[in-house]
């Protein structure tokens, strides 16, 4: 049940990704593409491996993503906070 949460969450967060495409609000698209790609691989690090130290390398890089990529809307923003404070890091 825990996987199929972090894989939806891992669907949802991609499809933003693509819906933002990281163009005309942000002046750094490299960078939000970076801490997109930089979540995706924490994400599927914490799918692989369950571990404290990558829940809380994967909350990291949703707030880093969320903080850093303007082209985010504040709802999807809400959504990622949402995911992130939602883990249960231990």
């Amino acid at each position: 049940m825990k996987k199929i949460k972090l894989f939806g969450g891992l669907a949802i967060i991609g499809m933003m990704f693509l819906i933002t495409d990281c163009k005309k609000k942000d002046s750094s698209p490299d960078n939000c593409a970076t801490l997109s790609s930089n979540m995706i691989t924490a994400a599927s690090a914490y799918a692989s491996n369950q571990s404290s130290a990558n829940c809380s390398a994967y909350a990291q890089s949703i707030n880093s993503y969320v903080n850093g990529c303007s082209v985010l809307t504040p709802a999807e923003k809400q959504t990622l906070q949402n995911e992130a404070s939602s883990m249960n890091c231990k």
